[in-house]
């Protein structure tokens, strides 16, 4: 995806308490498909990003499979890991300019414990609800 186009938000750290700066690189990544069924079996995304932040790295992979649900399969998310290297900022940064030390962060996440939420309803045919009847709604 294009630059002005992205939907990808990355939060680059910034020194002295002042709030995380937005950016929206460009990105490429792939998306996996089972041949047979059309089901995604993964999507990744790696961000591509220009001056001043070509050190920054941003990327996640969602991997999907069929998970048991009440009695039926469903395809479903079941791991999911980003990867970030942005500049590293600490309470008493002193830094003026200047190459700053990187960090690194890895979040590795297993989906589980899966719930199926159903709700029936019924319409019924009857009689308008008059405004002034207990129980009708407001």
């Amino acid at each position: 995806m294009a630059q002005g186009q992205s939907s990808y938000l990355v939060a680059i750290p910034q020194p002295r308490g002042k709030p995380a700066e937005k950016v929206f690189p460009a990105y490429h990544g792939e998306l996996a498909l089972d041949p047979a069924t059309g089901d995604i079996l993964r999507i990744t995304a790696v961000g591509d990003f220009v001056e001043p932040y070509v050190m920054v790295k941003a990327s996640i992979v969602v991997e999907y499979g069929s998970v048991p649900i009440g009695g039926a399969n469903y395809i479903c998310p079941v791991k999911g890991v980003a990867l970030s290297r942005t500049p590293f900022i600490s309470a008493d940064d002193g830094l003026q300019g200047g190459a700053r030390p990187m960090q690194t962060q890895l979040n590795d996440i297993t989906f589980s414990e899966y719930h199926l939420f159903r709700g029936d309803a019924r319409i019924l045919p009857g009689e308008a609800w008059d405004a002034d009847q207990p129980g009708a709604p407001k």
